[in-house]
Parts: C-alpha cells; structure tokens; sequence
C-alpha cells in the first residue's frame, strides 16, 4: 500500500505492526443489480429493465495476525510469543464484532471513502501457520447493507440562476460513480412550481407551489423531510416525483440537469450532498 493509503476500522488503524490486512483488492469489488430483463412468450429476446436497484455490495479482506511486540514489532518468543498472538486475535475479533462497523479507505491522493458493514459469514476461522514467529491468516467477508461507499465531505452546486429547462451540469460530483439518491435540493423564491430532473434517466422532484421572493423550499431526499423559510408553510402534497425515490442522480448517466418552473426569466437553485462510490 502506498505510504498515504491506510484502512480503519471504527477509527482503528488495521496497517499495524502485529495484524494487517494483506490486500485492499476487496475494496474494488463493485455490488450486483438486482433483478434482470423480462424475457416475454413468444418473442425474441427480452425487455429491458432499465431501472435495476443495485444488491448489498460484499467485500473480502484478509489478515494476517503475528506473535510479536505488540508497539515494536519484535519477535518474541515461548510463551510470550503466544500470548501476544492469541491477545492480537482476540483484539481483532473484538472489533470485528462490534454493533456498527465503519471502514474508511483513505486514497493516494488524499480523499477518502467510507461505508458501514457487517459480517457476511461467520464463524471466523483464523488458519495458523507453523513457524516463528507464530503466524495466522483469516479472511473476513463483510456485506455493505447500503450497497455504496460514500465521501465524508458534503459538496454543494450552486447555487445556479437558470431559465427554465436550461442545461446545468453538477460539476461538485464530478468523479462519482454510483447513484446519489440523499440529496438535498434547495429551490430559491420567487419561483412557482419548481422541477429539478435529469433527463438522461427521468428522475426528477418537483414542488407544485409559488415561492415567494425571501423564501425557500428545501427538499432533503435522505430523510425524505421538506423544510421552509421565510414564513413559507410546508405543503407535502405538493411534493411530486417518480417512485421510488424522491430524487436520484446517477453519474453514469452524466451530471446534467435541469430546472423547469413556470415564472419566467432566470430562477435559482442548489444541490447539496456527498459523492457515491460503487467500490472502496
């Protein structure tokens, strides 16, 4: 691993001098869609289906566990040299086991990408090997129950004044690869009946009401709440979009989006939220 790279777990730093982990090439496993095409009597081929979720992402790492000083890395030996190699396990397992896992993968480049996990298989099974210092290896295989790996920073486009229908490109998560449905999208008064969507998958959310000049409408599309200033009362029946999520960018199919309203002249809008990661 590159000197800056570095894996933890629950902040615990898993590059130690006693327990490693010897690849981070599980990180780079990307989750499954769900589902596949309808294959229809009688007719060649299928029907696509174009919206296709994506399953809990998997991930394997290996470890290897030593007996040895647990700060200096110095072989021990005899009975030490055991102790040091069960205590080392132990501790792994330990953390392993706890209620709430969170990895965080920091890159070369100083960016880093996180997820929460859970083990996919149990129970662990530590394969020692003979020698010394005493040595042992096991592999742990984690589910990803949100299937994605996201970025700790939150980003914000905009805010951008547009016409409507106007091209805009979301530039902030540029360099994202899966699907950002936790979005919160703020429309800025005077607006009446403001739509963001992208095009290029039909996603859109849209707030069938008049914004008036110092308010604002802010949809947070992760908690799936609306809030208001300006003395605007929040109506969520005029909350409009298309099911399942409220709002969902997806950067496969390109970062441009659009703002539709019917007041004329040039509106304005933001986004905000993290960056999405098919892989560690």
């Amino acid at each position: 691993m590159a000197s800056v790279e570095a894996l933890t777990l629950n902040g615990v730093d898993l590059n130690g001098l006693v327990s490693n982990v010897e690849s981070v090439a599980g990180l780079l496993r990307t989750p499954v869609r769900r589902g596949e095409s309808i294959r229809v009597p009688g007719r060649h081929g299928a029907l696509r289906r174009a919206d296709r979720p994506y399953d809990p992402g998997e991930i394997t790492l290996p470890f290897w566990v030593i007996g040895a000083h647990p700060a200096t890395g110095v072989a021990l030996t005899g009975d030490e040299e055991a102790s040091s190699y069960y205590a080392r396990a132990d501790a792994l397992v330990a953390l392993l086991h706890a209620p709430d896992l969170l990895f965080e993968h920091t890159l070369p480049d100083g960016t880093s990408r996180r997820c929460r996990a859970e083990l996919a298989d149990e129970p662990l099974d530590f394969t020692r090997q003979a020698g010394s210092p005493l040595f042992g290896r096991v592999s742990v295989a984690l589910s990803l129950p949100d299937a994605f790996w996201y970025e700790p920073v939150l980003r914000t486009a905009g805010p951008y004044t547009v016409v409507t229908g106007a091209p805009v490109e979301l530039a902030p998560f540029a360099g994202a690869t899966a699907p950002m449905a936790g979005l919160q999208i703020t429309f800025t008064g005077p607006i009446n009946n403001p739509e963001l969507r992208q095009p290029e998958t039909g996603s859109f959310v849209a707030y069938d009401a008049v914004i008036g000049s110092g308010q604002t409408v802010t949809i947070d599309c992760d908690t799936e709440t609306i809030t208001a200033s300006g003395g605007l009362v929040v109506d969520y029946t005029k909350l409009r979009y298309r099911p399942p999520r409220w709002f969902e960018l997806d950067p496969t199919a390109g970062l441009e989006v659009q703002l539709v309203h019917t007041t004329g002249g040039s509106r304005t809008f933001t986004v905000a939220g993290q960056r999405k990661f098919l892989t560690g």
